[in-house]
This record gives structure tokens, C-alpha cells and sequence, in this order.
């Protein structure tokens, strides 16, 4: 493994596919699906593994609606979108961004064909395009799709524990988009998708609806009120869509005419086939859901779901099939009772359109503060008892019943520390490259992700997820534990993540601010003076403190980001655009320059030691109490210009090596550390290569 990783060329799609292998971070390789598990045979031979997945995969769409009547629903528009018309404009301009390292689907045909032969392709296109929505129909080869099978956790074994990845037509794709944009714009015009959805909704995010959350819980808190929230769990939310049902309800919304036969059209008669190590199932038949891997699924997916909230009293919050209710609690039973009704009809909802609830895997938290809690009646949804929960994970953030984010980092930190575990085993192997490509990419966003939500922690936590970043950076530079912190940033470049976190808030406030983000969080901010008050005043560009009665809620993103925000200088808060503003707020961290990645890697291990004064010469070791004596065993004390420069146990070498480097300054500890900017790059290279073959064969290190 460590050797393919070496070979490839950084950056390219065999290195990534490698690394994410490495790092156990892509389970798409089908060619690896151990033996299957069906009673008490094991399924080996890769044809009948395929035929197991496709019957599976293919009978979650199976939906039987023989005794189902469509429920009656007014139509909302009596304008509408009934037909529309795609531009060679429009195809252009999908063909230029198409993903040329994507796969093709089954039929074959090239994202990379497409795109450079976009001139010649727009008109055939854009007439196939058209006559295809004055018909009403969508091409049976695009409705075809191969289908690998990625595990998702649990035993490897058992066929139930994964999920299917979709590969269709990108011809198919291109006109999808091109649809997309037609109906997407429509639904945009006239405001028919519910706000309370952020999931595939553009200009917002899982983030914006956490931070919207998190933020009424916080103040609740604050205010001595107690929360209590329900976390609802769909059955095969996007497999299992029934497609009359979706039918009538883009009726109701204005889709009518060709447009709507067409959309009828492309749901119905798909197809799928399982391959695996190019050996492929039989086609099996779609029932029901929107199209796996396609563009115009999760529209119509958000479309099919989103009167779930009419009549709700609660608050609801959705992302695409996470569902979510909550309570301001003031009194437990009347709270209970408000709950349990939207809870049953949610239920009558999911009936009348097919959708599967699962009673069991739907949780229930009562977020609280309070020392002694009330009691709070049971909550109920077709009949089960919703189960209580102290945690849960929502969004990708886990939200603990006390308000703190304890449970969070927790859990981030433990995942982080085992892909270190990893990256360590490679330490001694791979380049410092390719060790800081896979920190940044595949480590440091597990200690990021929504880290404005739960920033501002006790130092406890903000050390335990610092100390993350510095074994990752010990393993990177192979410092050792003597190092300082202060010189191992140094020598990395790399912020503090307490410094990043204070950045990504900051931006994020910008954002709002000046209505970057959806309206339910620009209406977040407090106005600023200068807002409430016509006359200037030198705080005109401040903000009010966010009243807090608690430090819990005190250190929440608003109040805290507010606090961060007026203190800022007034040029950084008045910039004008989000990347003016990021560079007024990003800490000014060194970047070390690129020779002090060449070499080979135990070279630059012991080349980087010698930087950061923690390697096992004497003096390094005496400053921090290891050896008694800082004496080299030549008598003058082993620093690390008398090792490099002087020491005449290695003159021989010192004079093979270093004489003969072709500049014509003299050679200075700080040069042989750290190169100069007066040379040019390629004479840093030559020194750079100089210090590390000496150190190699000075053998000052060997064990």
C-alpha cells in the first residue's frame, strides 16, 4: 500500500483512491465484499453476490398501494409550469462543468466525451432534450442503472448492512439538470418549499439548521425552561416514495401538462443491475422512490415531503428525511400532550402517503438544566412508547440533554485518534507530504465539523482536541515528545485549531450579518447601535451584548460571537465581501516553504528535529533533564551548530557534502536549517539534500 501511495503522482485519482483506502475513509470497492451470510450458507462466487444485493436493493422499492386511495389535497396555483424549453445555452453550460472523473453509467458514454466535445454535442442535444419534454418521455436506456454496494457498518457479511451507490446515463444527468433548474426556479418563484427545510435547498445548510437549533435550546436553557425534542426516523425515505401520490402533489403545486408527463414518464419502467468485479446481476424492477444518483430525486423528494408540517404546533425542522419536533417546555403534561398530537399526525400523514415511521428508532431527549426535573409523561407514535435518549446525534453533531457538548468531542476525538493510529503506522514510510495531506483532509474536519456551534468549551476540552493536532503534527514533522509547541506550529505552519474555530465564527457572523445566510439566522443578530440610534456615536458599529443569565448559554455561538465581533477593528468589520472579511480574521500562520519537504523521509525526520531543538543530540537532551552532561564526545557541548559545523568526528563528511554546494555564502547553522531567501528554490533544494545525506551518513542517530 505505502509503496503504490509513493509512486503515484499527488493529487491524481488512483493517490486519492489510495489514501481514502489508507484511511479506511471510501468503502465503495465492491471488489472486496467478503463471503455473504444467508442462513447457514456462505455466498462466495461474485455473480450470485450481485443477485442478492439487486433482489434486496430492489425490494425496498416494492410499495404496495393496491387498497391505497390518493388522499384529496387543493390545488395551490392555478397559473403553473406546464411546458418549458431548454436552450443550447443551457446545455453548454451543464456540458463545461461536467465531473470528467466520474464513471459512466450503462450506457457508456463519457462525462469526458461530453464535455470537450461540448460544441458539437449542444444542438443534437437541446433538440434530443426538447422533443423528449414535448412528448413526455424520458429515454428508457437512461433509466437504467448500475448499482455498487457500499458497506455501512455492522458485519460485512450480511447483505442488509449495505447501501446502494447508483451510476446512471450522464447524457440522462445533463438533461435532469437542465430540468432541475426549470422547476427548481419555479418552486423558488413562488415560495412553495417549506422554510423549515435545509436539506438540498440552496443557500442553506445542515449547519445553519443546527446553529438555528442549538441556539433556541441555549437560550431556553437560559431562561430556567426545559426542551424537549423528537428525533423522527423514516423507513427508506428516497426508495420508498410513492410515486402516485408524488404525482398528485406535483399537480396540486402547479406542475401540470407535458411537463408533469414527462416527470410521470421518467419515474416509471426504471431499471437496476448489481456489478461487482465487472460481473453484474440481472435487471431488476424500480416500484417506487426517486432515482438513486440522480439530480432531480432529492427536488422531488422535497417536493413529495414537504406538507409534513401543515397543522404541526411544534416547532418542526427538516433536512431532506430528518425530521425533528420540539417543545419550549412550561408545563410537562401540556407539553406531552401538544407532542403526542403532532406525533399522531405525523402518523396520520405517513399513512395516507405511504411513508414508513420507525417507531423504534425515533428518540426523544428532555434537554434540561434544572437540579430537581419535573416528571415528564410518556410520549407515543403509532402505539410505541418513544424511547427516552441522553444523547443523540443529529445532523452529524451529537446533542446531549444537559447543553453541553461534552458528548460531542468526546466522540470526535476518539474517531480522530483512530485514523492517527493510522497515519502513525506510516510515519517512518510515507512522506511528510503525503502524512500532512492526509491530517488536513481526512483528520482535522472530524475535529471541525459545526465546531462554531460547540466552540468556547473548557480549556479541558479545548486541550483535549488541541493535542490531537499536535501528535498529528509530531507524526508529520517526527518531532518527538520533547518538542515545544511554540516551535512545532512553527515548523508545521498550521494554525491553532482554537484560532480557526474563532475564525470560522467570526465568518460565519459576517455572513449573517449581512444576509448571506437563510433569514431565520440573519434575523439572529442583534441590531447595532448605530441601527437603534440616528446620531454617530464611536460604538455606532457595535453590537449589544446578548443577555445571558448563565455561562452555559454565555458561551454559545451567538453571545460569544458577538463579544469576539466587537472587538474586531472597524476595517474588518465593515469589509466588503466574505473574503476581504476571512482575511482580516485568519491568524497569520508561516507556511514552511517546499524544500522542506524534499528528501527522503528519515532524512527529513532528523532535518526537522535538528529545526525544532529535539533530537537526541546532548544538548537538546540536557535542556530538557534526559542526559546529565550536554557534552558532545568530543568535549565541546553537542549543539546543533557544533554537530553540523564543527564537530571533527564528522569533518570527512562534512566536506564531501557541504563544500561543495554551489553558493557562495558562507554556510551559517541557520542557512543549513532553514535555506534562505536569497537563494533560489533550487539552491535551497541542493542544501536541503546536502544536510539530510550528511546527517544519514554521519550515523549521529542510529539507534
Amino acid at each position: 500500500m505505502s509503496t503504490k501511495i509513493i509512486s503515484e503522482t499527488h493529487g491524481g485519482k488512483q493517490y486519492w483512491s489510495l489514501i481514502k483506502s489508507l484511511m479506511k475513509c471510501d468503502s465503495s470497492d465492491s471488489r472486496n465484499i467478503p463471503p455473504l451470510q444467508i442462513d447457514d450458507d456462505l455466498i462466495c462466487e461474485d455473480t450470485k453476490k450481485a443477485k442478492i444485493f439487486n433482489d434486496y436493493f430492489c425490494g425496498q422499492s416494492n410499495l404496495d398501494d393496491s387498497n391505497t386511495h390518493l388522499p384529496d389535497i387543493p390545488d395551490t396555483r392555478t397559473d403553473g409550469l406546464g411546458d418549458m424549453i431548454i436552450s443550447e445555452n443551457e446545455v453548454v453550460d451543464i456540458l463545461k462543468i461536467l465531473d470528467v472523473s466520474k464513471a459512466s453509467g450503462p450506457d457508456r458514454i463519457s462525462p469526458r466525451l461530453l464535455k470537450e466535445a461540448y460544441g458539437i454535442m449542444k444542438y443534437p442535444l437541446c433538440r434530443l432534450f426538447n422533443l423528449s419534454l414535448s412528448v413526455g418521455k424520458f429515454p428508457s436506456d437512461w433509466k437504467c442503472a448500475n448499482v455498487t454496494p457500499v458497506f455501512k457498518k455492522d458485519s460485512p457479511s450480511d447483505y442488509r448492512n449495505y447501501r446502494p451507490i447508483s451510476l446512471i446515463s450522464v447524457i440522462g444527468k445533463v438533461m435532469e439538470r437542465c430540468v432541475f433548474k426549470h422547476i427548481h426556479n419555479y418552486l423558488i418563484a413562488n415560495q412553495i418549499i417549506t422554510p423549515n427545510q435545509s436539506g438540498f435547498t440552496q443557500g442553506d445548510s445542515a449547519i445553519n439548521q443546527l446553529l438555528n437549533i442549538t441556539n433556541e435550546f441555549g437560550k431556553a436553557l437560559d431562561d430556567g425552561k426545559e426542551i424537549r425534542v423528537i428525533f423522527c426516523d423514516i423507513s427508506k425515505a428516497f426508495d420508498r416514495v410513492w410515486h402516485k401520490g408524488l404525482l398528485r402533489k406535483l399537480e396540486a403545486i402547479g406542475i401540470k401538462g407535458s411537463v408533469l408527463a414527462w416527470v410521470k414518464n421518467y419515474l416509471s419502467d426504471r431499471k437496476q443491475r448489481v456489478v461487482i468485479n465487472s460481473v453484474s446481476s440481472e435487471w431488476g424492477n424500480i416500484m417506487a422512490g426517486v432515482p438513486q444518483g440522480s439530480i432531480l430525486g432529492p427536488l422531488l423528494f422535497l417536493i413529495f415531503i414537504n406538507d409534513i408540517i401543515s397543522d404541526i404546533q411544534s416547532t418542526i425542522k427538516l433536512f431532506a428525511d430528518d425530521t425533528s419536533l420540539y417543545l419550549i417546555v412550561d408545563d410537562p403534561r401540556e407539553s406531552a400532550n401538544n407532542l403526542n398530537s403532532d406525533l399522531a399526525k405525523i402518523h396520520r400523514w405517513s399513512s395516507d402517503w405511504l411513508v414508513t415511521f420507525n417507531p423504534q428508532k425515533t428518540e426523544t431527549m428532555t434537554i434540561s438544566r434544572k437540579l430537581h426535573k419535573p416528571d415528564h409523561p410518556k410520549l407515543n407514535m403509532d402505539n410505541v412508547t418513544v424511547t427516552e435518549v441522553s444523547t443523540h446525534k443529529h445532523l452529524g453533531l451529537h446533542i446531549s440533554n444537559d447543553g453541553t457538548w461534552h458528548k460531542h468531542i468526546d466522540v470526535i476525538t476518539e474517531k480522530a485518534y483512530k485514523r492517527l493510529n493510522v497515519l502513525r503506522k506510516f510515519k517512518f514510510i510515507l512522506d511528510r507530504r503525503t502524512l500532512e495531506t492526509i491530517y488536513l483532509t481526512y483528520i482535522r474536519p472530524l475535529l471541525e465539523y459545526a465546531d462554531v456551534i460547540w466552540d468556547n468549551n473548557t480549556h479541558l476540552l479545548i486541550d483535549k482536541i488541541e493535542k490531537v493536532q499536535t501528535e498529528a503534527a509530531r507524526i508529520v514533522t517526527g518531532g518527538t515528545r520533547l518538542v515545544s509547541l511554540e516551535r512545532l506550529y512553527l515548523e508545521t505552519g498550521w494554525e491553532k485549531l482554537k484560532d480557526r474555530r474563532e475564525a470560522h465564527r467570526l465568518i460565519y457572523f459576517y455572513k449573517m450579518k449581512n444576509n448571506i445566510t437563510p433569514e431565520y439566522l440573519s434575523t439572529l443578530v442583534p441590531e447595532s447601535h448605530a441601527a437603534i440610534h440616528n446620531h454617530n456615536t464611536r460604538n455606532s458599529s457595535l453590537i449589544p451584548p446578548v443577555r445571558t443569565r448563565t455561562a452555559l448559554y454565555s458561551n454559545y455561538f451567538l453571545p460569544a460571537t458577538v463579544r469576539s465581533w466587537n472587538l474586531l477593528p472597524e476595517n474588518a468589520k465593515t469589509s466588503t465581501s466574505v473574503g476581504a472579511f476571512r482575511n482580516c480574521v485568519q491568524s497569520r500562520a508561516i507556511k514552511p516553504p517546499n524544500y522542506f519537504y524534499i528528501g527522503k523521509r528519515l532524512g527529513q525526520i532528523y532535518h526537522s528535529r535538528l529545526r525544532m531543538q529535539c533530537s537526541s543530540l546532548n544538548h537538546h537532551l540536557f535542556v530538557k533533564n534526559i542526559v546529565d552532561s550536554p557534552l558532545c564526545l568530543c568535549g565541546a557541548i553537542e549543539t546543533t551548530a557544533h554537530y553540523l559545523l564543527h564537530c571533527p568526528r564528522f569533518h570527512i563528511m562534512r566536506e564531501q557534502h557541504f563544500y561543495n554546494i554551489n553558493i557562495i555564502h558562507f554556510l551559517s547553522e541557520e542557512i543549513l536549517l532553514h535555506g534562505s531567501t536569497d537563494f533560489s528554490y533550487e539552491q535551497n533544494i541542493e542544501i536541503f539534500l546536502a544536510v539530510q545525506t550528511f546527517i544519514l551518513s554521519s550515523k549521529r542517530f542510529v539507534i
